[in-house]
């Protein structure tokens, strides 16, 4: 996800390179969007999530699954 501590990390070249990167790893073709991140937790907040315990959910639109980005 793009955020102002990525930005941080390097020159713009260098971190949109790297963001290109993973956008291409994920198998939705894309980096994680900050409302992807609150649609999660709005639905573990809601009723319906409420037999999910102790769980990890991971929003990384698949990246986890890909191999290694360099």
């Amino acid at each position: 996800m793009r955020t102002p501590l990525n930005a941080e990390k390097g020159d713009a070249e260098f971190v949109e390179a790297y963001a290109r990167r993973f956008a291409a790893a994920s198998p939705l073709g894309r980096l994680v969007e900050p409302a992807d991140i609150a649609h999660a937790v709005a639905f573990l907040l809601s009723a319906r999530a409420g037999a999910i315990t102790g769980e990890t959910l991971h929003v990384t639109a698949g990246t986890h699954l890909a191999p290694h980005i360099p």
